[in-house]
């Protein structure tokens, strides 16, 4: 944290409610403190707010002339809702005075990595002025006593809050539906059984693995920020995405200039060098470091090239307990639990000794509340919410992103209405509509592809099963008789591999023997898309290496 003058202090006093005389004797006390003191009355008018509101201050601090706070706003449950940063001052008394507020509180945002709004409680009564040097990064709102004065006299405080925020920026930023990045904040549904092993459960080590976009990120950073709120272990929690690591160097690079840069040139003297910094950060194992590594699926192809020498070295030191590791990835990172056998060249130093988490669907309740409730806090009337709910969970097996995607165009439908509302048949229309089979086809093509490269065989049985008239799905065999009347040389194994990796990668779904869509509306999308079976099939033959000894029958 920038500038820890007072030490990073959890909340340690419950207020009760800011109304009436209360409020008011808070909000004098604080107009007098120079500067605003956050152990004194702007810190108890911050903590009150926080009550008032239902949640808790994470963190607190005071810079110069300004008190900094963070409140984990994210059960509120709308957009810009996260760990959010609360800045409290004086009016600013000149030029200078206000670039120092933006300074301060854009860089107390970039050191805690939130996401979300950032709030200027300013000790005036009135709305404050903008801050003309705020960058539109911090996603600023201001609060004034008047804001403070409505939350305390109201019975649904997160109502004015979304009241005060709506005010200052536009009602099309705050839909708080994301398909293009993880789940923050409000937005994380379910998987509680997997984040309280990943939170609590520090002596074992973990690999989740589960279809893209299933949620592996939002599971790994929300375990990761939950674990960076914890005082004593805000400075052994690290997230690193290692989809671009590369070679043993390359990767210790990367991981010690995140952990100690200063030590980053050193790495390449020795590979024991990473091994010693490990060691002396962890304080020799009495306070590991937990390192959360996700898009692991490249760097476990690489490793398994060149006998692992990255990978040896954290399994080092996990056996002495200087890290607890948590590992991610879509395909090739399910090997490292599992011994060699989808890896060529030397088994996995981790052979059998993580414990693999992967992720399912949603529960539908979980998909209701992902979908509804984001949408109830912005006011958008749901006219027939059960029944929305049920469409919903049915088209999108529960799967995040899709209940995203349908809570996004649900939201854009609604906006331009008066009064703002979705029904049923929004849903109706965005099923019949082209941006839905146009991201069901990017799902399709993202699953079927591995180390850059697209899985042809497995792209060929989606494709036959899509054009075939078959309401009750196919079994193994029925896959392996179409693929013969293309391609006779396909070995039965190959088609084998092949419905285990698109079961996997949810493309399809299994039961009682028989593989089905898993979104049932990707048959339609990929019919559309992809017309001419016979001349598609006859073009993908082309790319297959029928010579090899597993394609071959």
């Amino acid at each position: 944290m920038p500038g820890s003058g007072t030490g990073v202090l959890a909340w340690v006093a419950h207020m009760g409610g800011i109304c009436g005389s209360k409020f008011h004797s808070l909000w004098q006390a604080a107009l007098q403190e120079r500067p605003p003191d956050p152990s004194g009355a702007a810190g108890s008018l911050v903590h009150a707010m926080g009550t008032c509101l239902g949640v808790e201050t994470v963190e607190f601090d005071r810079v110069g002339p300004v008190a900094l706070f963070l409140l984990d706003l994210s059960s509120l449950g709308f957009k810009g809702m996260d760990v959010n940063v609360v800045m409290i001052s004086h009016p600013p008394a000149s030029e200078e005075e206000a670039r120092q507020f933006a300074d301060l509180i854009t860089d107390y945002k970039h050191a805690v990595k939130s996401v979300g709004f950032c709030f200027h409680l300013v000790l005036q009564w009135d709305p404050p002025a903008p801050n003309p040097y705020i960058s539109s990064y911090v996603d600023l709102i201001y609060l004034c006593g008047q804001d403070l004065e409505r939350l305390a006299h109201s019975e649904v405080p997160a109502s004015v809050l979304f009241a005060t925020i709506r005010r200052q920026a536009p009602l099309q930023r705050l839909c708080p539906f994301n398909t293009t990045r993880e789940a923050r904040g409000g937005m994380f549904r379910g998987r509680k059984r997997e984040l309280d092993r990943l939170m609590h459960d520090r002596s074992t080590h973990y690999v989740v693995t589960g279809a893209r976009r299933i949620g592996k990120t939002s599971l790994l950073r929300r375990a990761a920020d939950a674990l960076r709120t914890n005082r004593e272990m805000a400075d052994r929690v690290f997230y690193f995405d290692c989809s671009i690591w590369g070679d043993f160097y390359d990767c210790a690079r990367r991981l010690t200039h995140t952990l100690d840069a200063r030590r980053e040139l050193r790495i390449e003297e020795s590979h024991r060098n990473l091994s010693y910094l490990l060691e002396r950060l962890s304080y020799k194992g009495k306070r590991p470091l937990l390192l959360f590594l996700d898009e692991c699926d490249r760097l476990v192809d690489y490793e398994s090239q060149t006998q692992w020498p990255f990978l040896r070295a954290l399994h080092e030191a996990a056996s002495y307990n200087h890290v607890r590791l948590t590992f991610a990835g879509f395909r090739s990172v399910a090997s490292l639990a599992q011994g060699s056998e989808r890896l060529s060249t030397y088994g996995s130093p981790f052979d059998r000794s993580l414990e693999r988490l992967e992720l399912s669907p949603l529960t539908p309740s979980e998909t209701e509340g992902l979908l509804c409730d984001p949408l109830r806090s912005v006011d958008i009337l749901l006219r027939d919410r059960e029944a929305m709910a049920h469409r919903v969970q049915k088209s999108s097996a529960g799967h995040p992103f899709l209940v995203q995607f349908y809570g996004e165009r649900l939201f854009q439908r609604a906006v331009e209405r008066d009064p703002q509302e979705a029904t049923l048949d929004d849903v109706e229309a965005i099923e019949g509509g082209f941006e839905l089979s146009d991201f069901l086809l990017k799902h399709f093509l993202n699953n079927t592809m591995e180390r850059g490269e697209p899985q042809v065989e497995e792209q060929i049985c989606t494709l036959l099963l899509a054009h075939a008239d078959a309401p009750h799905g196919w079994t193994e065999q029925d896959f392996w008789q179409a693929c013969q009347r293309y391609i006779p040389g396909l070995s039965l194994n190959t088609v084998h591999r092949s419905l285990a990796n698109l079961f996997h990668a949810r493309v399809l779904h299994y039961e009682n023997g028989r593989y089905t869509f898993t979104f049932p509306l990707m048959c339609r999308a990929l019919r559309q898309n992809y017309p001419h079976i016979e001349a598609l099939v006859a073009g993908m033959r082309s790319f297959l290496r029928l010579d090899s000894p597993e394609n071959l029958a």
